[in-house]
């Protein structure tokens, strides 16, 4: 197919980070074309006899080659014509099934590390993407976070992009005000990070800080949690360590409040995991 096998070469070619490509004016041309075109390719009829080379692989390769632009800040991307073909991707990315996203492993890695590389250092372009694609993109990073042991690297980029997110929060007012999506996320996060250092646990303090909502979501699962306990004396031992834990949460978002904050869950899960039988506890 001539369509990927010209992703694959453009993917190679920004896949060369020795020797870091200068901003080229006619390669940044040729890129947002080719994305562009890509983007407004009509899907092949229903019973393709090859469903990950007719349909996903295009997807893959074209997701594959954004992130690695985007990665590299190869090009200006805050032209007219790049918006114009990444939200032509963004809403091929939104076509796509959330049982098909997280069937195929590659198009799955490819899509939760361009949603990361968005929000992580491209957040100024998912303001202008339209709510309805916005909010298509967050259901997708519930859908991995409910199932995350699928795949383990997938879960914590997904946790990473909900971190910015919720850091960002007053970015996205507009996108996500009067929805449920950040109590949706606290619902997941909260039972999956808190005690699982597998997990990528940086969402729990901007859940903790952007809202009261989502706060009291993080204390009724600590609830929960002590009255899973059953002794008396160690259901005690585990509120003196959630009120030591509550008490030394940073009420900033810095860089240095985030790291005062992994020393205290460091601490906090010290204390509370062998109270809780030395098991990770979810939801």
């Amino acid at each position: 197919d001539v369509t990927n096998r010209l992703l694959k070469c453009y993917r190679e070619v920004f896949h060369n980070r020795r020797s870091r490509i200068p901003h080229n004016p006619l390669l940044a041309q040729y890129v947002t074309r080719v994305l562009a075109v890509v983007s407004q390719r009509k899907a092949p009829a229903e019973g393709a006899s090859d469903v990950w080379k007719a349909v996903h692989k295009p997807l893959y390769l074209t997701l594959v080659l954004l992130d690695r632009v985007l990665g590299g800040r190869y090009m200006d991307v805050t032209s007219a014509e790049f918006r114009k073909a990444l939200f032509g991707v963004l809403e091929m990315m939104c076509g796509l099934p959330t049982d098909d996203l997280l069937a195929y492993p590659k198009l799955s890695r490819a899509y939760f590390c361009l949603v990361g590389e968005l929000f992580d250092r491209h957040s100024s372009l998912l303001q202008d993407v339209p709510a309805p694609a916005f909010m298509k993109l967050c259901d997708a990073l519930l859908a991995v976070l409910k199932k995350p042991h699928v795949n383990r690297r997938m879960a914590n980029r997904a946790l990473s992009a909900i971190d910015r997110l919720c850091t960002a929060h007053d970015t996205f007012r507009p996108h996500i005000h009067g929805t449920d999506l950040l109590p949706q996320f606290a619902g997941l996060v909260f039972p999956l990070c808190l005690f699982d250092a597998r997990w990528n646990a940086a969402p729990i303090l901007p859940l903790n800080l952007v809202r009261e909502d989502t706060k009291h979501i993080f204390l009724r699962y600590l609830e929960t949690v002590s009255g899973r306990i059953a002794s008396d004396a160690q259901r005690q031992q585990f509120s003196v360590a959630v009120r030591e834990f509550l008490e030394g949460i940073p009420g900033t978002l810095e860089p240095s409040s985030r790291e005062a904050f992994n020393k205290q869950l460091s601490a906090f899960r010290s204390k509370a995991l062998p109270l809780l039988g030395g098991q990770e506890t979810s939801g």
